[in-house]
């Protein structure tokens, strides 16, 4: 999902906002959106190609010690996210990411799928893979790259 989208999405009336782990799993308890972060990446693959990308993680965080219980709805984050706009400018697209982990989830990046359930903008959290990118540069383009295998 691109920064925009998510937004964009952010925009819906007042609509309860969940977080769901891979599996179905809800977040629940006092839970806060703590860090927006625009990350520029540069890098090289195993097969010697360089890469230059962009994406925007949101890093969720969750606080055990607290027994409060967070409401989250599209307008909660759409302030969170206005706050974030007005000192950085968003990196509209970019794909965006969550980053979330607590005690008894190991902190990962997970991409964004997006589900409607009634009035509630449902945000599955999905594992992402590491991938051989010259592997797939391959695939796409039919043409032989080399890498490390």
């Amino acid at each position: 999902m691109k920064t925009s989208d998510l937004l964009k999405t952010m925009n819906n009336q007042d609509q309860s906002l969940e977080f769901r782990l891979p599996g179905g799993v809800k977040i629940h308890g006092d839970l806060h959106i703590t860090e927006v972060k625009n990350i520029t990446i540069d890098s090289t693959d195993c097969g010697g190609f360089s890469h230059s990308f962009q994406e925007t993680v949101i890093q969720l965080w969750l606080n055990e010690d607290s027994d409060k219980i967070a409401n989250w709805t599209t307008e909660k984050a759409r302030e969170i996210f206005n706050i974030v706009g007005n000192q950085r400018a968003y990196l509209n697209d970019a794909p965006a990411f969550f980053e979330f982990g607590d005690s008894q989830h190991i902190t990962s990046k997970y991409g964004i799928k997006l589900n409607q359930e009634g009035d509630t903008v449902v945000l599955d959290l999905v594992n992402q893979y590491p991938e051989c990118k010259p592997k797939t540069l391959a695939t796409e383009t039919s043409a032989t790259k080399s890498c490390c295998c």
